[in-house]
């Protein structure tokens, strides 16, 4: 059936992404359909997985087509990047995979403001998620 839909999606120009949440769980299904893709989600893997973000990376590298990007704090998700509690070193960890993939793929950038900073507009959000990139990037160049 998995195989049926992935290539019926194919044959529509559809990709199919996998995403991140157990690790192992996504080793056996990418190493079983060819076609399937991978959705990296950092504070999934943060909040579900032992393994960490360097490990996905590693594993799935060449099959990662789409990302969801935002941060967590506790019960608290989808907070702006940099606001929670997602390390640097695995915000480095993904744009030097960006980079050094010349990832092409969508991203989301899936946050709402936080709780302290309820006067915060989506778009401030936004560009307070774009500031913290440059700030990581920066870091990285």
């Amino acid at each position: 059936f998995v195989n049926n839909v992935l290539n019926y999606a194919t044959n529509k120009g559809v990709s199919i992404a996998l995403e991140t949440w157990d690790y192992e769980s996504l080793q056996r299904a990418v190493g079983k359909f060819s076609q399937l893709s991978v959705c990296l989600d950092p504070a999934c893997i943060q909040i579900n997985s032992t393994h960490n973000l360097e490990d996905f990376i590693g594993a799935t590298a060449n099959r990662i087509s789409f990302l969801h990007l935002y941060d967590t704090k506790g019960n608290t998700g989808h907070l702006t990047p940099g606001c929670g509690e997602i390390s640097l070193e695995d915000w480095k960890c993904l744009l030097k995979f960006m980079r050094r993939s010349d990832f092409q793929g969508p991203a989301v950038l899936e946050i709402r403001p936080p709780r302290e900073k309820n006067w915060q507009t989506p778009i401030e959000a936004a560009v307070e998620a774009r500031n913290f990139f440059n700030r990581v990037e920066d870091t990285i160049n």
